[in-house]
């Protein structure tokens, strides 16, 4: 069943819509991929869909039925977008990284970071981790696998 939730997809999308090009529009694919995919579900299914009538696509009693039973499974799977969507925007997106590239790079640079995320608060964590689990609560974590050896080229001015 999983297999034909493309298809399922494009076909309740056409009955929401009323055609093929506003299904296609709203899935972000091409008028030729939605009709490819309600072929081959009508193929499966072994029944004919929708018939057009003037420029909409109208289900059948077949289609009907079919649109009856995968709309509230749609409408649940749209609710929990739109709630995991809501919840993300207000979520901190907290970046990782170690002290270093923050105060010397990250922090420096933290209007573009800004502007790429958006309205989202912007938060940074100092993580000097090189090996392990990265915090599950990080949206980004930066990490250097090696610590280069750099004792040679480092000059004490003072005491931080």
């Amino acid at each position: 069943m999983l297999g034909r939730l493309p298809s399922l997809r494009a076909f309740e999308a056409i009955v929401r819509c009323g055609n093929i090009a506003a299904a296609a529009d709203e899935l972000c694919v091409t008028e030729g991929a939605v009709s490819k995919h309600i072929k081959a579900l009508e193929a499966e299914l072994r029944a004919k869909l929708f018939i057009r009538v003037s420029r909409r696509n109208q289900p059948t009693p077949a289609g009907e039925r079919l649109f009856q039973e995968t709309r509230s499974a749609f409408a649940l799977l749209r609710q929990a977008e739109q709630s995991f969507s809501h919840d993300l925007s207000n979520r901190p997106f907290v970046l990782a990284a170690p002290s270093t590239s923050l105060l010397r790079v990250i922090i420096p640079n933290a209007r573009l970071i800004q502007e790429a995320i958006g309205d989202r608060p912007l938060q940074f964590v100092a993580d000097d981790t090189h090996y392990g689990a990265v915090d599950a609560s990080y949206s980004l974590s930066l990490r250097v696998e090696e610590v280069p050896d750099v004792s040679n080229m480092l000059l004490k001015l003072a005491d931080e």
